[in-house]
């Protein structure tokens, strides 16, 4: 007989329901929020396992990770096919919720743990650019009020720029050096980060493809990953400067940018990538610069 676990996981805890082939309830708990202590409650059950459910999320990703490797067929489910399919128990516990996901599922995929380092890398790498671009805008807000104007300068002429501004002045001296030395610290922590996203992408043959061909034309919708939109558009930038070399993909997109703007080109280009991209990773293929 098979037999199904739905898992619900929060900060500290993981309520677990087992069901039967027939939905019977063969048992309810919940165990700490740790990979070793699921694995411990769900070996009772392990040649019977048919499925092992859980909702996508944060802990779920480490947790679930640590049972595939220990051979559980685990499935991440798609959270807000959760939510709605959890709307009709009448009772929400954590028990309900895991008998819920034991019973309804919409299987979405679940990262690999270097998958999950590699977003580890791409988010700090983000939040270290977030911090710099900050700092800087603390900066010019500071000096505008005086008249002082940064203007366009590269991220390595900033500093300097803000000492040809402020001058002799001690007193300004005293307030922007702290300002400045936190501005080089950023400086040189996104370089370090910056450093480790090639050598990643020169290790993973996956990566290492860069685009396809599709010819559909659409928006970026907004469901799913915000860091990989945000990613798609920036590159569709990159793509379109007059520096990028040219390929067929940068030959369609500004025939879009004649028609209707350069603003549509760039979201019409992100779409296509994020399109493209999937396909090559389906079919393993390279990018062709010119149309085949």
């Amino acid at each position: 007989m098979g037999v199904y676990a739905g898992l619900d996981i929060s900060l500290d805890a993981v309520a677990i329901c087992v069901v039967g082939e027939t939905g019977e309830i063969l048992w309810p708990g919940k165990v700490l929020g740790d990979p070793e202590a699921v694995k411990a409650a769900l070996d009772r059950w392990r040649d019977g396992l048919v499925r092992v459910g859980l909702e996508a999320g944060a802990t779920s990703e480490w947790i679930g990770g640590h049972l595939v490797d220990e051979g559980f067929p685990i499935v991440c489910l798609e959270s807000r096919h959760v939510k709605v399919a959890l709307r009709a128990m009448t009772v929400k516990t954590d028990r309900n919720d895991a008998q819920g996901i034991a019973r309804w599922f919409r299987a979405v995929h679940l990262k690999s743990a270097a998958g999950q380092r590699l977003r580890t890398l791409t988010a700090a790498r983000k939040a270290a650019v977030r911090a710099l671009t900050g700092n800087e805008q603390v900066i010019r807000g500071l000096l505008r009020p005086l008249g002082l104007k940064i203007g366009a300068v590269t991220r390595v002429r900033f500093e300097a720029r803000v000492r040809q501004l402020i001058g002799t002045d001690r007193l300004l001296l005293s307030i922007f050096e702290p300002l400045l030395r936190l501005h080089k610290s950023l400086r040189e922590s996104l370089a370090d980060l910056h450093r480790l996203v090639p050598r990643a992408v020169r290790a993973d043959p996956i990566c290492r493809r860069q685009s396809g061909e599709v010819d559909r034309v659409g928006r970026i919708t907004k469901v799913g990953d915000g860091e990989t939109r945000t990613a798609l558009f920036e590159a569709a930038n990159v793509i379109l400067r007059p520096t990028t070399r040219w390929s067929s993909m940068k030959a369609w997109a500004m025939k879009i940018a004649d028609r209707q703007g350069v603003r549509r080109a760039k979201v019409a280009l992100a779409r296509r990538m994020a399109v493209t991209l999937h396909r090559m990773w389906i079919d393993e293929q390279d990018f062709r610069w010119t149309v085949a």
